[in-house]
């Protein structure tokens, strides 16, 4: 996942890396790929299944929240944000985890949002 500002919006995009049988030295970069036309002014991501991205942004004009979106088939399901959202934290079977600028991190729990710990950087080992 690479994460840059493109036409003044911040812009998520996907490339898959090659390398040679037991090189670790990468042989090329494909052509990187939109992960979603409809996220505009993204601010961060973390995988959050093999094929599943949670994305902090926005889709079209509307408010900055935490997106998932489908790597299989572009789907995004806006999932929300408790307060002002800074960073996003996720990993396969985990639930997602938010930074809050209320110094707080949160946690999406059965659709809704609950506190989890005082913190800043929410993260996943790995």
């Amino acid at each position: 996942l690479v994460l840059y500002r493109r036409a003044g919006h911040e812009t998520l995009v996907l490339a898959r890396v090659v390398r040679g049988s037991g090189a670790a030295t990468p042989i090329r970069v494909d052509q990187p790929v939109l992960v979603s036309a409809g996220l505009v002014d993204v601010t961060d991501a973390s995988w959050s299944a093999p094929d599943t991205v949670a994305v902090l942004g926005s889709l079209s004009a509307g408010t900055t929240q935490v997106i998932s979106v489908s790597l299989a088939n572009g789907a995004t399901q806006p999932l929300g944000t408790p307060g002002q959202a800074t960073e996003v934290a996720a990993a396969s079977g985990q639930p997602i985890l938010v930074a809050s600028g209320d110094g707080l991190v949160y946690e999406q729990s059965l659709g809704t949002w609950r506190e989890r710990a005082r913190a800043v950087a929410p993260a996943y080992p790995g």
